[in-house]
């Protein structure tokens, strides 16, 4: 039995009746891609204890895949107060039979790739973001723990990829060429988005001059200040200051949430921004279906699966020239990340021509197709093949 033990830096949630869910995109389809080619599938992530589920909540319902939970913990001084018991539970982890895949960035895949390497086990890595932007000032750790994490975390993932049997890249650009696999690795670049037919809409947007308030959204956690929402807030307060009337709609959830509705409120926008707390799948499109302009203001960035879902819809977006946008969006659209003056001069541009934002959708929505999901699926399951096909 082909069995795979996948290895992630997500939080996953337990009730009281021992079900396991996700809060973010690692539902059951999630793994059901990974179920195409092995058999069964574990999942080796942190899980907090809770008594219900919240809303939006997905629970894992699929039999074939399990949760061998590392006991959790949130920053690295949580860690240390809970290493013995981490360690533990990782060295338990890497005593089960199978294949393992290590999603990175993150501590525990590094962990556990390091003990495979010792014990010279295979693994594979799917590379999903880049710990050198991810730990930029201003994005996630505090400014005494950075400038020692973020080193050790760019060393880390790079031996991680290069002693891997495999690695796949979630964009083209950069990610390859700073985390480089070993000559005769298997390689590939897909991205974990799951873009079936009917999230494309069938025809791109025709704007009309009489936009007022331009409707914006923005989606993506608020649990690090990586997605720039703070950011994005400044620039829409400076707009709407200027008598460009625009409204946010922000999707997302998190430990900053109560800084962010505050900054509203001192910014004096608090008729203008709407927080929408985490949504269903579903309705974060419907979401996307009802406003104007997509805006990702963020920090840092692997390929931003929510851009190009928003992209999928026909909508124009702006964002930042972080990660792999560059590769989904056009220059003349991006802004430097952490410049809310930037940001805001590019909105009120592009919201002030009809013609421009119409010209964005249709062009947005043609760039998607290549991440539709039989495209994509095909990349997929041909690396899980080769890599299946590398530890036999």
């Amino acid at each position: 039995m082909n069995n795979l033990t996948v290895v992630l830096e997500q939080v996953f949630l337990c009730d009281r009746s021992g079900r396991y869910a996700s809060l973010s995109t690692f539902d059951d389809a999630f793994w059901k891609r990974y179920l195409r080619v092995f058999d069964r599938v574990r999942i080796v992530a942190r899980v907090k204890r809770v008594n219900d589920f919240p809303d939006g909540a997905s629970v894992l319902a699929e039999p074939r895949v399990s949760v061998a939970e590392i006991p959790f913990y949130q920053g690295p001084f949580q860690f240390l107060l809970r290493y013995v018991e981490v360690q533990k539970a990782l060295k338990k982890a890497v005593d089960a039979d199978g294949f393992f895949i290590l999603r990175l960035p993150g501590f525990l895949g590094m962990a556990v790739g390091q003990r495979l390497r010792r014990l010279r086990r295979p693994y594979a890595v799917e590379l999903v973001g880049d710990p050198q932007e991810i730990l930029r000032p201003g994005v996630a750790g505090s400014p005494f723990t950075r400038p020692l994490l973020r080193p050790w975390f760019v060393r880390g993932t790079r031996v991680a990829c290069y002693g891997a049997v495999g690695v796949s890249y979630v964009s083209h650009l950069v990610l390859s060429e700073r985390y480089p696999a070993a000559d005769g690795a298997e390689i590939e670049y897909y991205s974990s988005i799951n873009l079936p037919s009917e999230r494309f809409v069938s025809e791109s947007r025709h704007y009309q001059p009489s936009i007022s308030p331009v409707r914006i959204l923005t989606v993506g956690s608020l649990e690090y200040r990586a997605k720039g929402v703070d950011v994005l807030l400044r620039a829409c307060a400076s707009l709407n200051s200027s008598n460009v009337p625009v409204s946010l709609e922000i999707v997302g959830e998190g430990i900053l949430r109560r800084e962010l509705e505050e900054l509203v409120q001192s910014l004096g926008i608090s008729d203008a921004v709407r927080f929408a707390g985490h949504l269903p799948h579903d309705d974060v499109f419907n979401q996307m279906d009802q406003c104007d302009l997509f805006v990702l203001a963020s920090r840092s960035e692997g390929l931003p699966r929510v851009v190009v879902e928003a992209m999928a819809r026909g909508l124009p977006v702006v964002a930042t020239s972080v990660g792999g946008i560059p590769e989904l969006i056009d220059v003349e659209f991006l802004a430097p990340p952490d410049d809310a003056a930037a940001l805001a001069d590019l909105i009120g541009k592009v919201v002030s021509s009809p013609e421009t934002l119409s010209s964005m959708s249709a062009n947005n929505l043609g760039r998607a197709s290549a991440y539709a999901a039989s495209e994509l699926t095909t990349r997929r399951d041909r690396f899980y093949r080769a890599i299946l096909a590398r530890s036999e």
